[in-house]
C-alpha cells in the first residue's frame, strides 16, 4: 500500500497507485484558473480540467407540456445505428432512463415471482445468455406491496430470432415464477 497516494507539486498533481504489485504514477497538470464566490468573497483557485461524465438540464414539470432535449443531449443519446430511444420511468424512485435503441420498438418482459429463490437472477441471466438475448435495461428484483417482480427490456433486433411463446414457456419453467407477460412497445 502506498502511504501518500496524492502529491501536489507546483502545477502538477501526482497520483500513485498499485495494480498487481506494480506501482504506477499518473501526473495531472493543473491547466486553468476559475473564480468562485462564497459568502460575498471572491476566491481564486487552480482548476483541474474534469472530464464531463454526466449532462443535466432543469425543467418544470407541467401537464400537457412536452419535454424537449437540447441538441447536445440528443447527440450524446443517438445510437450508432438508428434514431430511436426507449424512455423508462421507475415510479417508486422517480428516475427516468432514456436508452438508445436501433429500432422503433422494444419488448418488455414482466415476470411475477411468486416465491423468490436464492438463484433466481442467475437462472434468468443464464436463460437470456443461452438465447443470446442482451437486455437494454432490467430492473433487478423489485418488491411492490406483497409481490416480487422483475422487468426486462429487449431491443426488437435482439428479439427477431426468438419465439415469444417458447421464451415465455422457458421463463415459466424457472422455479418460483408464477406469471410472465411479454409486450411490445412501439412509437405512438
Amino acid at each position: 500500500m502506498i502511504k501518500k497516494p496524492f502529491n501536489f507539486q507546483n502545477n502538477l498533481i501526482i497520483i500513485k497507485f498499485n495494480i498487481n504489485k506494480t506501482t504506477y504514477q499518473l501526473n495531472i497538470l493543473k491547466t486553468s484558473k476559475y473564480e468562485a464566490k462564497t459568502m460575498g468573497e471572491t476566491l481564486e483557485k487552480d482548476k483541474i480540467e474534469i472530464p464531463q461524465i454526466t449532462m443535466a438540464k432543469m425543467l418544470k414539470l407541467e401537464d400537457n407540456i412536452a419535454l424537449t432535449l437540447s441538441s447536445n443531449f440528443l447527440e450524446a443519446l443517438k445510437p450508432e445505428v438508428g434514431d430511436y430511444a426507449a424512455i423508462i420511468l421507475t415510479p417508486n424512485t422517480k428516475i427516468i432512463r432514456i436508452i438508445p435503441t436501433t429500432t422503433d420498438k422494444i419488448y418488455k418482459i414482466a415476470i411475477d415471482i411468486g416465491q423468490l429463490t436464492p438463484n433466481f437472477l442467475k437462472k434468468i441471466g443464464n436463460l437470456f445468455i443461452s438465447l443470446g438475448l442482451k437486455a437494454l435495461y432490467s430492473t433487478g428484483l423489485c418488491f411492490i406491496e406483497d409481490k416480487c417482480v422483475f422487468d426486462g427490456y429487449i431491443d426488437a433486433v435482439e428479439f427477431e430470432r426468438i419465439d415469444a411463446k417458447e421464451l415465455k414457456k422457458s421463463i415459466l419453467a424457472v422455479e418460483g415464477i408464477t406469471d410472465v407477460d411479454i409486450s411490445i412497445l412501439e412509437i405512438e
